[in-house]
């Protein structure tokens, strides 16, 4: 699915909670905080090493490899931004008020039926609770600590929204988009072939302290350093709900370019054939490390398949 709007506002969060999280004083506030009052004292995030989260529509696992990657149900890297913001959201929730007396009880059976049930697994133990959204405040949260019977209303300072809106994610929202991640200083190859027009085909090499493509002299350096900078970053849009039917429907046509990625390290090459199914209103792509249909921006492709002749210097 191309990105929901919900996902943009929460990935733009990051960088506002980013910020605000280096003017976050040590003193405690009026409200009670989440680590103190309630008991689950998660100080050092870096000691957290799995959150689990249930409820009668939703199930999942983010756990941390050896490599400090966040993973989601076993299967996937999770994109950094939202699993970051996840553990600033546990590390910074803050009581606001507990639920009022006339509807505690309403309030109690709705997080222990219809709440997310979050279990924090971290290196001194194990923190259980249920999230639920406040339906009078989107930005606020019902909190209910697992064992207690008095539910709170918690919110994150600084946060639009709340935790919960990020516990009912996909296992699709949460997956990295990353397909290439090169730089100049371990990249050393990228190789764009056209099956329909194979004159367009250019290979740009890391040869003798210099990039350069074979057959092209003289070379317009100023594109050649825009297009390698491409390669730093290179995300798709997103994944298909069915990537079965769509792979077997890729594997019938004819790829309109194959994009071949080599670095000096190995978890960064990658291959991506580029496909514009008919009457289609996006292009597809078939990630050969993964095996897996995604979806790609026009602006991507544009992006990244020029042909050999644009990189001709024309004074």
């Amino acid at each position: 699915m191309i990105l929901t709007t919900r996902i943009k506002i929460l990935l733009s969060l990051v960088v506002v909670l980013s910020i605000a999280a280096w003017f976050t004083v040590k003193e405690k506030r009026t409200g009670s905080t989440f680590n103190e009052d309630l008991a689950v004292s998660i100080a050092d995030t870096s000691s957290v090493y799995e959150i689990g989260y249930q409820s009668d529509e939703i199930n999942g696992v983010l756990r941390r490899d050896r490599n400090n990657v966040w993973i989601i149900n076993e299967k996937y890297p999770t994109r950094i931004q939202l699993s970051d913001l996840l553990l600033f959201g546990i590390a910074k929730l803050e009581i606001r008020r507990p639920v009022s007396e006339e509807n505690k009880q309403k309030v109690y059976e709705k997080l222990k039926s219809e709440g997310i049930r979050v279990n924090v697994k971290e290196k001194d133990g194990e923190h259980v609770f249920h999230v639920l959204s406040n339906d009078n405040d989107p930005n606020s949260s019902y909190f209910l600590k697992e064992g207690s019977d008095t539910p709170y209303i918690t919110y994150v300072p600084g946060f639009t929204g709340n935790l919960t809106n990020l516990l009912t994610l996909s296992e699709n929202d949460w997956r990295s988009r990353t397909v290439f991640a090169s730089d100049n200083r371990s990249l050393q190859k990228i190789k764009v072939h056209y099956p329909e027009s194979e004159e367009d085909d250019f290979e740009i090499k890391y040869q003798e302290g210099s990039f350069g493509i074979a057959g092209i002299n003289p070379i317009d350096t100023m594109k050649l350093v825009n297009y390698l900078q491409s390669f730093v970053m290179v995300n798709v849009s997103g994944f298909v709900d069915n990537p079965d039917s769509l792979r077997e429907e890729l594997a019938n046509l004819q790829p309109k370019a194959i994009l071949e990625v080599e670095d000096m390290l190995k978890e960064r090459s990658n291959e991506l054939l580029i496909y514009k199914p008919k009457d289609e209103k996006y292009w597809f792509g078939l990630v050969k490390a993964i095996n897996e249909p995604v979806i790609l921006r026009n602006e991507l492709v544009e992006r990244l398949l020029p042909v050999k002749e644009d990189f001709v210097y024309k004074q």
